[in-house]
Order: C-alpha cells, then structure tokens, then sequence
C-alpha cells in the first residue's frame, strides 16, 4: 500500500464534512444557471411585447447567443467531470489504469476549482449581459 495514498484517503474522508454542502450548492446553481439559460430566452421569445422589442432593435441573435454561450458552459462543465470522473472510476476498479496519462489527467482536472469557478461566472456574466440587453432595448422602445 502507498503511504501517500492512505494518508490521502484519510484526509479525504476528514474533509468530508464540506463535501455534501458543497455538492448542494454546486447542483442548486447549477439548476439556476441552466434554468435561466433556457427559460429566459423562451420568455423573452414567447411574450409578444420582448419579441417585439428583439426583432424592432435586432439584438436577438446577440440576446440569444448570449443565453446559449451560458448554457453551453455548463454543459460543457458536466461533460469535462463527467469523463475525469469515469477515468477515476476505472482507476479505482483496475490499479494498473492509475499509471496512464488520462488517469492523471483527470486526477489533476478533478482537484482544481478553476474550470468549475470559470464556467459558472462566465454563464452568470453571458447571461447577466443578455439579460442587461433586453431589459436596456425594452425600457428604450416604452420610454420612446
């Protein structure tokens, strides 16, 4: 047995504590983001007086690529985990997996918080100027 690899499963199990909370909050914004990636852009669309509004000051292909760029973040969040997950799955059922690159790879990619941190403001930042962009061309055209 790896010493370093005992001590890091010690630690882990001790950090647990965070872990559920974490894992909250991670999935409740997540949910959010998604949400409001894909329902604001269906409102704005299906509510007469936005729809309107978009095609008048031609800013729905901008609007709505914002919304997508957003959710297409957090896809691509999920699929990044999703495949260093599975990569560290198949190191915990087959030891000799735990020496390849992709192996590693995912390791490394799974204890950073910056893809997760970059991906989440840049869907709250895409979103926040499509929405800012709407609302800016839709109090224009009632203030007119």
């Amino acid at each position: 047995m790896n010493p370093e690899t005992e001590h890091s499963k010690e630690k882990n199990q001790a950090d647990s504590l965070y872990f559920e909370p974490y894992a909250k909050f991670a999935a409740t914004l997540r949910t959010w983001l998604m949400a409001y990636g894909i329902g604001v852009p269906f409102l704005f669309a299906t509510q007469e007086k936005f729809a309107k509004v978009i095609l008048e000051k031609e800013i729905g292909t901008i609007v709505f690529a914002t919304f997508l760029g957003g959710a297409f973040l957090q896809i691509l969040q999920v699929f990044l985990y999703k495949i260093a997950m599975g990569y560290l799955y198949l190191g915990e059922t087959n030891d000799s997996f735990e020496t390849t690159k992709r192996y590693r790879a995912s390791s490394w990619f799974s204890n950073q918080t910056w893809p997760s941190a970059f991906s989440d403001l840049g869907s709250v930042v895409l979103f926040g100027y499509g929405t800012i962009r709407i609302a800016y061309a839709f109090l224009q055209q009632t203030n007119a």
